[in-house]
């Protein structure tokens, strides 16, 4: 049994998908932070997928990138 990650293999953060979004619904507004984050957060400062294995046991790769990631958030919301 094998497990295997899914993602774009590229790091971003949730705050750059936040910001991606604010710009395709023309937010002009402040972003605000509100909460710490988990107890983890302090002692992981970024994380990425590590996709190699899909690649490798499916034959997969990532096709979205995050300005397709926003564009459909957008779009589901009804905000566009």
């Amino acid at each position: 049994e094998s497990i295997v990650n899914g993602g774009t293999g590229a790091p971003h953060t949730a705050r750059e998908l936040v910001e991606a979004v604010a710009r395709r619904i023309d937010y002009r507004g402040r972003i605000a932070e509100g909460a710490a984050g988990s107890s983890r957060s302090s002692d992981v400062p970024w994380m990425v997928a590590d996709v190699s294995a899909a690649r490798r046991v499916l034959g997969w790769h990532a096709v979205q990138d995050l300005d397709s990631i926003a564009d459909f958030v957008v779009a589901r919301s009804g905000a566009a």
